[in-house]
């Protein structure tokens, strides 16, 4: 769900609706847009209802029990070379910036990858 979570009002109800439909080893990709300073006429004319900070939306989703996270690389991997190659791609200048110890000044996203909690 890349730019979809911050169209919806009750965020944590609407993640939380997403648990039934996740397989057991299952994730769930969510990005949203990042900085609430940001705010902005544009967020309003495109029904956006908030941004978020990586706090707030760690505390969002885990709120909502959509599932555990974990910082393994082997459970944050894209299945399969291709699907990496993409991703890599998209993210190569927030990547190389934050490899470089610098922060995004603007225009930056959050990612979270969830998957299902374990019984």
């Amino acid at each position: 769900m890349f730019d979809v979570i911050e169209h919806v009002e009750d965020d944590r109800g609407f993640v939380a609706s997403l648990r039934p439909y996740l397989r057991e080893r299952g994730r769930l990709y969510i990005t949203t847009p990042a900085y609430p300073r940001l705010w902005s006429a544009t967020d309003v004319r495109s029904g956006h209802f908030r941004r978020y900070t990586l706090a707030l939306f760690f505390r969002t989703l885990r709120s909502a029990d959509a599932g555990s996270t974990t910082r393994s690389r082997s459970q944050h991997r894209a299945g399969g070379a291709f699907l990496r190659h993409v991703a890599e791609a998209c993210f190569a200048f927030e990547v190389g910036r934050i490899a470089r110890g610098s922060t995004i000044p603007f225009g930056g996203s959050c990612l979270m990858v969830a998957t299902p909690a374990r019984a």
